[in-house]
């Protein structure tokens, strides 16, 4: 299965895609930073880029 796919599945359990190779539940993000061209969020510590493409689905929420 693509990751595509599993993107359109879990769309409605709250993930979604933060880049080309990354799902991430949105209710589990702990912190967003959009600076000086770094898109970044984090994930029980973990921090995971955002791409420039995908940022703007992590602002509207």
């Amino acid at each position: 299965m693509l990751l595509k796919q599993f993107e359109e599945i879990l769309a409605e359990f709250g993930f979604i895609r933060a880049n080309r190779n990354t799902l991430v539940n949105y209710r589990h993000v702990n912190c967003l930073i959009f600076k000086k061209g770094k898109r970044s969020i984090f994930v029980n510590n973990f921090e995971i880029k955002v791409s420039r493409r995908r940022a703007f689905l992590f602002k509207r929420k």
